[in-house]
């Protein structure tokens, strides 16, 4: 049966692969593979390390609780550049009237060294101010506030920025422009050395997110989040590094030594250590000449749907989303190669195997290539988190039933992660042309760009990441009972740059995108000239 699907599928890609993608464009048509950014500019070893399971916490997941556990460890950890992506809600932790605060464990069984080299913290939804401070560059966000001239405040929708309101009532949209403030986490950049059984919290470490800015660890009501992005490096010896919740740090400590390392829990979330930098990378060369007409440009695509590659005529490509997400809910065909290749050791694991399945381990794979399957207790032969090879995948254009989707598809987002294009455009043709690189979610992605003839800077961010708009103030739903009213999906946004490509001239521009965390993430991303 796969043998002659397979078949099928190659004469397929035959057929999709000898068009020309479009009559606009008729230069080679590039492939699109990302690359993972292995090794920083001084060729040290880069690992990122994602937690966002569970994404609400519970007393299953505290340091200082009645069974001790941290929320997620990574251990083994070797002379690298560590970056860490730590989500999570406050959930069902501890009670109501409780202080719940985030934290991170430092620990080695030798000597070891290492140096926190940059922070991003939040708990209070300000997503732009965590990456801001983290990446040390600061985020402009275009029509972003609201100021309502009237008594409906946040319930009057705006439509337009010159004031005029969906309801009547008068508002002004305005910028805002988000600070990077590195300089308030006093205390990186200094070594830190771990003598044998010796451990660290990042609230000590840093002493001055353990004072003055504890409320950035401390998670307030019931769903408020904490988020953390973290860069260190481990300059010698070997560490583990767990991130941890606790009511009272005293207690928790008591249990460091002993408590169980975080597990994986069933849900549409996940933790993992990937063996590259959270950056990935690719190149892209367009020719334009006389001939070339207003349109989509081409792009070749490939997955485990298309091995072969798929030729996208209309110059849209998903990213940060799995090959098997439901097709409703992204329309253009996912790149595969972006996501991050996540790992996650689990005991726990083995327990979950049927009792006649073979070859047992204690390793979680989330990528493209792994099914989320998590339990079955009638199967014998029940294997958890098998490879997709095994399983009836659809291929080429066949659909992916919703229940494929549901039953087998672990969902990522690559959030956190950098893409960075290398777009190599040459205009041949006697007049001007302009490319455009859009950008369609549902989210405010950010991004930053710059074009060069050369040497020479033609354009660019301003030094800073731009906010993709977004729906901001979704339309309330008219058959909500509630009140204030439950309010629609959000519609997906598109925002476009355009560059212009003078006549004979050759340009490199590079275009950076980033998915932070609060964010639904599939992106399709469009390529078109006129």
């Amino acid at each position: 049966m796969r043998l002659i699907r397979l078949i099928c599928m190659t004469c397929i890609i035959a057929l999709l692969c000898s068009c020309s993608g479009g009559n606009n464009y008729s230069g080679e048509i590039p492939d699109l593979k990302f690359t993972p950014v292995k090794y920083d500019s001084e060729g040290k070893s880069c690992f990122y390390l994602f937690d966002d399971n569970p994404e609400h916490l519970d007393k299953d997941f505290l340091a200082d609780g009645e069974s001790p556990s941290s929320i997620a460890h990574f251990g083994g950890l070797v002379p690298g550049v560590y970056t860490v992506f730590s989500y999570h809600h406050r959930g069902s932790a501890a009670e109501s009237e409780a202080d719940l605060f985030f934290d991170v464990l430092f620990c080695t069984q030798d000597e070891a060294e290492f140096e926190i080299r940059a922070i991003g913290l939040d708990h209070d939804w300000q997503w732009n101010k965590a990456w801001a401070d983290f990446s040390g560059v600061d985020v402009f966000l275009p029509e972003y506030l609201k100021t309502f001239d009237c008594t409906c405040r946040g319930r009057c929708s705006c439509k337009k920025a010159d004031g005029e309101c969906k309801n009547g009532c008068a508002c002004t949209v305005r910028n805002e422009l988000v600070k990077s403030d590195s300089a308030r986490f006093v205390g990186l950049h200094k070594r830190i050395k771990l003598k044998s059984g010796e451990s660290g919290l990042l609230s000590e470490l840093i002493p001055v997110i353990g004072e003055e800015r504890i409320n950035e660890i401390r998670h307030g009501g019931y769903d408020e989040p904490v988020w953390l992005m973290m860069e260190f490096e481990i300059i010698s010896g070997e560490m583990s590094v767990d991130t941890v919740a606790y009511t009272d740090k005293a207690n928790a400590r008591d249990n460091f030594n002993t408590m169980k390392k975080g597990r994986v829990r069933k849900e549409p979330q996940f933790k993992g250590i990937a063996e590259n930098a959270p950056i990935v990378t690719a190149e892209l060369t367009y020719v334009f000449g006389d001939t070339t007409k207003p349109g989509p440009l081409p792009v070749r695509i490939f997955n485990q749907k298309y091995p072969e590659g798929y030729i996208a005529a209309d110059g849209s490509f998903a990213t940060n989303v799995n090959t098997w997400k439901d097709p409703k809910a992204i329309t253009a065909e996912s790149a595969e190669s972006d996501m991050m290749l996540l790992s996650y050791r689990d005991e726990e694991k083995l327990s979950l195997y049927g009792e006649a399945a073979e070859d047992k381990n204690d390793v979680w794979y989330f990528d493209p290539f792994h099914t989320s399957l998590y339990e079955d207790s009638d199967n014998a032969d029940f294997v958890p988190n098998i490879p997709m090879s095994e399983v009836d995948y659809p291929v080429g254009g066949e659909r992916i039933p919703r229940d494929f989707y549901s039953r087998y598809v672990c969902n990522l987002g690559n959030f956190g992660v950098r893409y960075i294009y290398t777009f190599n455009l040459k205009n041949e043709a006697e007049s001007e042309k302009i490319f455009k690189f859009s950008l369609n979610s549902v989210s405010g992605q950010l991004y930053r760009f710059s074009l060069h003839r050369g040497d020479e800077l033609v354009r660019d961010d301003g030094g800073r990441y731009i906010m993709k708009r977004f729906d901001m103030d979704p339309q309330e739903n008219p058959k909500s009972t509630l009140e204030p009213k439950e309010r629609l999906k959000p519609s997906k946004y598109t925002q476009t740059e355009e560059f212009l490509l003078e006549p004979g001239g050759e340009y490199t521009l590079k275009f950076e995108v980033v998915t932070l965390t609060g964010c639904d993430a599939p992106m399709t991303n469009i390529l078109s000239v006129e």
